[in-house]
């Protein structure tokens, strides 16, 4: 702009017009103005956040709302909204496998992302899913489900990873596939899986040769 702003107006000023406008923004009631003010104030207005999940009455809401619900970007923030409620929800469980199949690869991708999610442990049919997108037509989709895949802790996952690693046309996913069975036996931080077969099959692939 032509300026040089850190000498005028000078960067203490800049900060004390933020603190200013934000102050007299929170006692009109408006949201404030600093980084993140907006995301937080919005938050606390609206009301639908939560650190543990969604929260239940606006969950229903956002089902309700998903019924006929055609917009792709809608489609893929619900899905990224609702990750964490599969296993406390069946309804949930229903959308978030249905949108695996979404014509729309980066719904599929989100939803790889949900599925393979420590939240989702034991839920019916996630185990499956997560395997049958390690074949997706979309090599984003495919990588996902692979990296993610080891979150569930389902040693059922161990044979698709590993034979993926034992193809050489497939190395472009190896690293997924890796990272994957790492997760079922390192499990850091909290150490609770230490997958004794993923570990064997993890410590193979590194003897393979040639090696890249």
């Amino acid at each position: 702009i032509g300026k040089n702003l850190i000498n005028n107006p000078g960067l203490e000023r800049t900060l004390l017009g933020d603190g200013l406008a934000t102050f007299v923004a929170g006692v009109m009631g408006g949201p404030a103005n600093t980084t993140y003010g907006e995301n937080t104030s919005v938050v606390g207005m609206t009301k639908v956040a939560s650190v543990f999940g969604a929260i239940e009455d606006r969950k229903e809401a956002v089902l309700e709302s998903l019924d006929s619900e055609e917009d792709t970007f809608v489609l893929w923030s619900a899905v990224k909204y609702l990750a964490n409620e599969m296993k406390k929800d069946e309804k949930v469980a229903a959308f978030i496998f249905k949108m695996a199949d979404h014509e729309n690869f980066k719904i599929r991708y989100q939803a790889a992302i949900a599925i393979g999610n420590t939240w989702t442990i034991g839920v019916d049919g996630a185990t499956d899913k997560i395997i049958a997108m390690m074949d997706d037509e979309n090599d984003s989709v495919k990588a996902v489900a692979m990296q993610y895949a080891g979150r569930l802790h389902d040693e059922k996952v161990i044979g698709p990873l590993k034979k993926v690693l034992k193809n050489a046309d497939m190395k472009d996913f190896h690293d997924d596939c890796a990272y994957s069975l790492t997760t079922m036996w390192y499990d850091y931080p909290f150490h609770e899986h230490t997958s004794k077969k993923a570990y064997k099959v993890f410590l193979d692939y590194l003897k393979t040769e040639p090696r890249s």
